[in-house]
Formats: C-alpha cells, structure tokens, sequence
C-alpha cells in the first residue's frame, strides 16, 4: 500500500516537472520566435530613406570630460553633413573642460557651449544638462551623444537623419562598447548586443521602450509637445529610456545599425564601475509601461525556470531524451538569435560563454535592483 503510494505521489512530482519545463520552453520559444527574432532577421536593404540633409543640433552633456571631449570632440565638429550644430553643456565640471571648449570654440564656428554653474542646496542629474542643451539648439532636429563616445566614421549624422522619412519623430542608434583584453569587458559586451537585441526587436514590432542616450536623434518640438522629462524628473536616469516609453507609438519610431552609424564608448574598467552604472540604469525600470515590465519579467522569470527545472527533470524524472530534446530546440533558437545579432553588431560569436551570461546576467541584475531598492544611498550622473 505504502509502495502503491509513494509511486503515484513520485508519478505526480514527475507530471509537474513535466509541465513546468514544457511551459517554460513554450514561452521561451515564443519571446525568441515572436519577438527577438525580429532584429536578428533584420535587414537594412529592404528600407527607404530620405535623401534631405535638413540642419541638425548634436547636443552633448560634459561633467569633468576634458581627456574625452579633447579625443572625441573632433570627430564630431568634423562630420560630413551641410548644415549642423554642435551644442556642449559644461555640467558644472571643475576639471579643464573649459580650457578645451574655449580652444575648439575658437577654431569651429558652429560649436557652441553653454554652462551650468554649482549650486550647494540644489543636486542635479544629467536630466537638467540635457533640457538645457536642447533650448540652446537652434536647429529642429536633435542628435544626442556622450562626451565619451566616438562615431565610427564622418557619416553618423547623415546615416542618422537619413532614417526621419515621414511619420518618423524618433531615430535609436547603436552604441558598442569598445573591445579590451578581460573577463569584464567580455561580459559587458555580451550584456550590451543582448539587450540592444530586446531594445530594437521590440522597436521594430512597434512597441520601442528605450534607447542609448549615446546615439539618439529626434524632433526638438517632440520633446516640448510631450512635457520633456515631466513625469520622470526625479529619477536621475531616464533621459534615453523613460524618454522613449513616453513619447514612442507604434509608427513613429526607426531604428539606424548601420556600423558606419555606431557610436563606441569605453567599457567600464572595474566591477564597481559596472555595478554603478547597472544600478543607475535599473532605477527607471520600475517607470516602464505595465505593458513592456511584464513582457521583459516573463522573459527573465521563465528562463529561471527553464533552467531550475531542467536540472530537476534531468536529475528526478525518467525520459531525458525528450527533456533533452527540448532544451536543445530552446538553446538553438537562443544561439541564432544572439548569433545573428552579434554578427549584425560586429561582435564574436559568444558560444560557450553565452549559457554562462545567460544564467549569471539575470541574477546579477536581480542583485542591483534589490541594492537600489533597500539602498538610501543615491547616485548622480
């Protein structure tokens, strides 16, 4: 009798098992096919473009960037475009950016540079920069990088203005990380192609919730009709991502990877370093529509599952061919997706290591936002 028992109850463990695994590769199959696959399908030729070259603001925001602004500030002011600005805010830097400013002032004639002073009872975030560069454009049409970042080549303007045809108010660019010898910079790299995959996968099925603030471009009259950063402005990051969930609709978005197009950036360079950064970015997840926070959650909690359950099956359940099986299907799906992205990206291919990030970015993740939620220290730009 008790035998009896102890085998139905052990059949039953081994049904839920089943079931729990099934659904979690189900869902898995269906984010990869229904979603990701959109970007890594993704093709430049089968796209029209505008051919006008109508006059456009860079706007960039410098706290303490003068080694930067002194590399990368060229290669910006030197851009083959007719008819473009280039605006700088001085956020309050006590390094020599103002120096360098002065001198690249002095030889470029449509550079122009605006600067926010300290104030002791008042912190600000980049938030303030940024508004403040866009009232100082004379131009309609905003570009938007970092100090710290540089374009690939003299046609990143063009490529990116080239994308606003009819109906278009909002242009996301990509922005690499530049490759280093190491571990971390192998991780931050992997961690960056897998969530511009998710960014632009859901931008081109009409539901766009964030960009790089690094390689951006819209209509300045975009930013006053929709309120700026009213809503937001207390969170200290959100100029790219929260800025997009508010003002994208389903038609009036376009995505620009051309690799001429990019706009590298370097890496950080410790752990704490990128730590910081992660944490400063998972501040405006919580301001994602409802929408867009359940559809990016399923996906991290079901591959949790994916995961926990196929060690349970494999370990406690009979038929591992089958558990096999469908777990080989889901790791394929994976690695076309993030194969053909990384390759479209002008990254390595990431096998092995990609099941590692797979399992151990999501936990990471986890780890920051628990730290930015029980944490009462705040960080600034």
């Amino acid at each position: 009798m008790f035998y009896d028992l102890f085998q139905t109850q052990v059949t039953y463990l081994h049904i839920a098992l089943y079931a729990a695994f099934g659904l979690s590769v189900l869902v898995q199959l269906c984010i990869y096919l229904g979603k990701y696959f959109r970007f890594a399908a993704y093709k430049e030729k089968k796209r029209t473009y505008t051919h006008d070259t109508p006059p456009v603001t860079v706007v960039i925001c410098a706290k303490n960037e003068a080694e930067n602004l002194e590399k990368n500030l060229p290669d910006i002011l030197n851009q083959d475009y007719p008819d473009f600005q280039v605006v700088v805010v001085n956020d309050c830097s006590d390094d020599e950016t103002e120096d360098v400013l002065k001198r690249f002032c002095a030889a470029y004639p449509h550079l122009y540079v605006t600067k926010i002073f300290p104030d002791p009872y008042y912190k600000h975030g980049k938030k303030l920069a940024q508004s403040i560069g866009i009232k100082a454009a004379k131009n309609d049409w905003l570009l938007f990088t970092d100090a710290d970042c540089k374009p690939v080549s003299n046609q990143w303007i063009r490529l990116m203005m080239r994308n606003f045809t009819p109906g278009i108010e909002l242009v996301l660019g990509y922005g690499p990380f530049t490759r280093e010898n190491g571990a971390l910079n192998y991780k931050i790299r992997y961690n960056n192609i897998f969530t511009a995959m998710q960014y632009f996968s859901y931008a081109l099925k009409g539901k766009a919730y964030m960009g790089v603030g690094r390689n951006m471009a819209y209509h300045k009259s975009l930013f006053f009709e929709r309120g700026g950063f009213k809503g937001h402005t207390h969170v200290l990051s959100g100029d790219d991502d929260l800025f997009v969930t508010k003002v994208a609709t389903k038609t009036n978005v376009a995505i620009e990877v051309n690799p001429q197009s990019w706009m590298y950036s370097k890496a950080p360079e410790s752990n704490e370093d990128w730590a910081h950064q992660r944490r400063r970015h998972l501040l405006t997840a919580p301001y994602y529509k409802s929408g867009i926070k359940r559809s990016l959650a399923t996906e991290v909690v079901f591959r949790g599952f994916l995961y926990f359950f196929f060690v349970a099956v494999m370990a406690l359940a009979p038929y591992r061919i089958i558990t096999s099986s469908a777990m080989f299907m889901r790791m394929l799906f994976f690695y076309i997706a993030i194969g053909k992205t990384g390759r479209k990206l002008g990254h390595p291919r990431y096998f092995p290591a990609a099941v590692w990030f797979d399992i151990t970015l999501p936990l990471a993740s986890l780890r920051f936002y628990l730290l930015n939620k029980f944490s009462r220290k705040r960080n600034i730009w």
